[in-house]
């Protein structure tokens, strides 16, 4: 199908513009490999409970799903070794509990501990990190 304009300019003169369009043939091979290296990112593609949304990066081999994540529970035994509590995943006789790790305190405190954030960058982390807690 070709398509003939007119424009008139701001300054008064015509112009012509021919455009032509036709379909072009392309089978599921030249599409793949014209989309081989391509990632779409999704985001919002689920929701789980108690976690919150779950995002997906979608290749053309794989898909990668994240969720972000606050806390970590988790159902173990534990037992006292030199006064700190240490899971014992493979114990059948001590004490059972769940236990709720809360990432994001913990991550900004650590980041403040080992960087106190020297440039820009790292105090943009750091105040990111305070925003969400």
């Amino acid at each position: 199908m070709e398509t003939t304009e007119i424009i008139l300019r701001e300054n008064g003169t015509l112009t012509e513009r021919v455009i032509r369009e036709r379909d072009l043939a392309t089978g599921p091979a030249v599409l793949d490999a014209l989309t081989e290296t391509v990632t779409r990112t999704l985001r919002d593609v689920l929701s789980l409970p108690e976690w919150g949304l779950v995002h997906a990066s979608v290749g053309l081999n794989d898909t990668l799903w994240t969720v972000a994540i606050d806390r970590i529970p988790l159902h173990a035994r534990f037992r006292l070794i030199n006064g700190v509590l240490v899971p014992a995943f493979a114990s059948g006789t001590d004490l059972e509990l769940p236990l709720v790790y809360i990432l994001s305190t913990v991550a900004l405190e650590r980041y403040q501990q080992k960087t106190n954030p020297p440039n820009q960058l790292g105090k943009t982390i750091a105040a990111s990190l305070k925003e969400s807690i």
